[in-house]
């Protein structure tokens, strides 16, 4: 009896969907991310491997250049390397939050796979020309903040600690323009998707709240920056009003920044109630002129079956008009209120404890 060759288990399906190909290669941001996302193990202690590496690397340089290294600038060098990895980081985190939010809310979508994954691509991924461009502006910006933070007259013996000040400056900053395009991208991207939506199902409205937890996390990870940022670097007395007044733009753009992509969901989902006010407000018109109808003829024989319909219709009504159209839950909001107002109620409590003591 001949053999029968059998399929190899690796052999291509000729059904099979075909590759997904990038409609854009990736920044080298992502590219590092994608490289520690690949390691094995939890994924902070790489970036807590990080800022040590970091840090013991500016350490060195003053080693060498001053041939010693002071408490403080140990210390300084710790704190300062927190903040490229930081950048980093939240740009990690903050591409799962929204990879986890597309997969909430792709049964509002009527989108095959590959739109799908390119959607995804999109949604997480900055192009490689955008970060390059944000890498180039931060070269004179680099080279700005790494002259002025120098107090000693620059000779030979200090152009290694100078060099490598500004290098590390250029990568902060170069982290920190990405982080910021990527964000305004991403953000962006959320309301067209929002749009894009063939579905939206109030009385269903999980997958409506799946971004919410994307914009919130955004705006609750650039103002923990910006508290870190204060914590190390408390504002002197002549920069003071300055700094208390971006702090405030601040504030108030990452609270936009929660509230604007949603905006669009927002609408939608009013839309939608109207649509289900309509319908029962149609079904209790319908009952009633029936009841007129038996009323005008004196013949009672459904009222029963009628006054039923109409209690029915009466209490979906009412459970209409208390569903929210707003595509966040109670807790999502509690957390961005709590990042926005506490640590100025904190501030605001200390100041008045200032002035009162004083």
């Amino acid at each position: 009896m001949p053999k029968t060759k059998r399929k190899s288990a690796t052999a291509p399906s000729a059904h099979a969907a075909p590759a997904f190909i990038p409609p854009y290669p990736p920044s080298w941001l992502n590219r590092l991310i994608d490289w520690v996302d690949r390691r094995r193990g939890p994924l902070w202690i790489y970036y807590v491997a990080g800022i040590g590496l970091m840090a013991l690397v500016l350490g060195l340089g003053d080693v060498i250049t001053l041939g010693s290294l002071q408490v403080t600038t140990g210390t300084g060098a710790l704190l300062y390397a927190v903040y490229p990895v930081y950048f980093v980081a939240l740009m990690h985190y903050l591409d799962r939050q929204a990879t986890q939010a597309l997969g909430r809310f792709r049964p509002a979508l009527d989108v095959r796979d590959d739109e799908y994954a390119r959607l995804a691509y999109r949604l997480t991924t900055v192009p490689a020309t955008g970060a390059w461009i944000a890498t180039a502006l931060g070269i004179p910006l680099a080279v700005v903040f790494g002259l002025s933070g120098e107090t000693l007259p620059l000779s030979p013996a200090r152009l290694p600690i100078v060099v490598l000040s500004v290098v590390f400056t250029e990568f902060t900053i170069a982290c920190f323009l990405i982080l910021g395009f990527h964000t305004i991208r991403q953000l962006r991207q959320v309301s067209e998707l929002h749009r894009a939506a063939a579905t939206i199902n109030l009385l269903q409205p999980r997958p409506t709240y799946a971004f919410s937890r994307l914009t919130s996390r955004t705006a609750i990870g650039v103002l923990a920056f910006l508290y870190f940022d204060f914590l190390v670097n408390p504002p002197t007395p002549g920069v003071a009003l300055p700094y208390f007044v971006f702090t405030a733009a601040a504030v108030l753009l990452m609270s936009a920044a929660f509230l604007w992509p949603l905006l669009g969901m927002h609408q939608r989902l009013a839309a939608e109630k109207v649509r289900l006010e309509s319908e029962v407000n149609q079904g209790v018109e319908t009952v009633y002129q029936d009841l007129q109808r038996q009323a005008k003829r004196k013949t009672y024989k459904n009222v029963d079956e009628l006054d039923k319909a109409l209690a029915g219709f009466l209490r979906m009504r009412d459970v209409v008009a208390r569903l929210s159209t707003w595509p966040w839950q109670p807790e999502t909001l509690r957390g961005v209120l709590a990042a926005v107002g506490l640590p100025i109620l904190i501030w605001l409590i200390q100041y008045g404890l200032q002035r009162w003591i004083g």
